[in-house]
């Protein structure tokens, strides 16, 4: 059945961050590939794959949001290419 298919699509979508993550929070960069080829590219320039960074910003469009980190003042990076750093 096609929503068994569809179901199991988006059980297996790695979580992104979240949007709303207030300033001080911690995301990895965790999803190198995710965005378009513009965002991926900037993020190969800056970040490093598994390393954490602090939010310093994010701001919510209508299809995608901008994440702002203090490591890179000014830098907007594409939010789904992080991941919030789990809590034990």
């Amino acid at each position: 059945m096609v929503w068994r298919k569809i179901r199991s699509a988006i059980d297996s979508t790695p979580e992104t961050m979240n949007i709303f993550a207030p300033p001080g929070s911690k995301v990895v960069f965790a999803h190198p590939t995710f965005g378009d080829d513009y965002d991926i590219k900037k993020a190969r320039e800056f970040l490093c794959e598994g390393t954490t960074y602090t939010v310093s910003r994010t701001e919510i469009f209508s299809s995608f949001t901008e994440v702002f980190l203090q490591e890179f003042p000014g830098v907007p990076f594409n939010s789904v290419q992080f991941e919030d750093v789990k809590k034990c």
